[in-house]
């Protein structure tokens, strides 16, 4: 399909990358919304037109906005699918950084261009934030609502469901392709293959690398997230939650950068840690919510009962929100396993993970190996949003 490298194929890549963080964030916010208001509206003579424009859209207008605005932050930082679909013609920000670090040798550029994407972005995650505070509901008001849906309706889950599992299916189908037909060739070069790259890594050493990587950040996110979350539980000021936020403001090739020109390449840890980084604002989002969910009579009677504050927070807290946390793990692994600038700019190769493999492989335009190795990676990324979806389906974003 000619629109695929371009202007056109760059905005339906993220489309399709961002819809499900727009769609979880304003159905979680769908499902909160006090029914009481549109019974009122539909007992003073309103039709269902008249109370979803007067009454239920006004209401999720917050949270429509804060799930829009970090998808802009998402698509301001985007890296791989600029990269990849981009080409010469068409850069970001996030792409330029990454060229006049790689290909300029130009620090002051890159540095320059780093300090106005983090402008930027400190502006979109406050308006952000400031939106989901708008959005909230207490959990008392949270009800039940079935409704039935109309033919309509299921027409737009039909093309929703057909538009997502399109590029699956293409992905699959040129996995199992060759050049002569049906193959299995390109499992066999991923899988079995002695061929190296320059550095001497292979393609299963990346998937090796990805699942170390993503290990390690999970463990040091999840921690330093509930850790936050617990410390900042009962702070009234929030600054612990609008720094751990505020990591949003930095994107993965900027902090890239900065460890790059502090710790210079080749240091295989500094992988991980950037990966930690980089999803700790999710990890501290996920469990503070649900931290902030749990009734404060259940910790007074603890206390009421002698316990201390560790026993409180290891025998009533922490196994509270047991959900939250394997949900948080998940989010972060990922993440991790996706993250393809920090591998790029900070292993000099040595090291390279899945999506590095993925690039090399559509650099040399061998795009059954990159198809098979992206079907090893949504494997893996499909086993950590079922356990999501399966520990803690409310997960909230914002």
């Amino acid at each position: 399909i000619r629109i695929l490298y371009g202007f056109w194929g760059i905005i339906l890549a993220h489309a399709f990358y961002n819809f499900p963080v727009f769609l979880r964030i304003v159905s979680s916010a769908w499902e909160k919304l006090p029914g009481r208001f549109e019974n009122a509206a539909r007992t003073l003579g309103a039709d269902k037109r008249q109370v979803f424009f007067a009454v239920t859209l006004p209401s999720l207008l917050p949270s429509i906005l804060a799930a829009g605005t970090l998808v802009f932050i998402y698509c301001f930082t985007s890296f791989s699918i600029v990269l990849t679909l981009g080409g010469v013609r068409y850069s970001n920000v996030e792409t330029g950084i990454f060229y006049a670090l790689t290909r300029n040798l130009d620090i002051g550029l890159a540095a320059g261009l780093a300090l106005a994407q983090f402008a930027v972005l400190l502006f979109g995650v406050g308006m952000s934030e400031w939106f989901a505070k708008k959005s909230s509901f207490q959990d008392q008001e949270f009800e039940e609502k079935k409704k039935k849906p109309n033919i309509a309706v299921y027409f737009l889950v039909c093309l929703v469901l057909l538009s997502t599992i399109l590029p699956f299916l293409g992905l699959f189908f040129f996995s199992i392709s060759g050049e002569n037909g049906f193959s299995i060739k390109a499992f066999e070069e991923i899988f079995f293959s002695t061929r190296t790259s320059l550095t001497g890594a292979t393609a299963v050493s990346s998937i090796f690398n990805s699942l170390l990587f993503a290990s390690i950040a999970t463990m040091i996110s999840t921690l330093a997230g509930l850790s936050l979350a617990i410390y900042g539980k009962n702070k009234k000021n929030g600054f612990l939650g609008t720094l751990a936020t505020g990591i949003l403001a930095v994107s993965g090739v900027t902090l890239g950068t900065g460890y790059l020109l502090g710790f210079g390449t080749g240091n295989w840890l500094l992988v991980p840690l950037a990966h930690a980084v980089v999803s700790l604002p999710f990890s501290f989002k996920i469990i503070s919510n649900e931290l902030k969910r749990m009734p404060d009579e259940t910790i007074f009677a603890a206390k009421v009962l002698g316990a201390t504050v560790t026993q409180t927070l290891a025998r009533v807290e922490i196994p509270a929100i047991k959900s939250a946390i394997i949900a948080s793990a998940g989010f972060s692994f990922a993440i991790s396993l996706g993250e393809l600038g920090l591998a790029l700019l900070l292993t000099e190769g040595k090291y390279p993970t899945m999506p590095v493999y993925i690039y090399r492989f559509i650099s040399t335009y061998n795009v059954f190996s990159a198809a098979a190795m992206g079907i090893v990676l949504m494997v893996f990324s499909a086993a950590c949003f079922y356990m999501i979806e399966k520990m803690n389906p409310k997960t909230n974003l914002v």
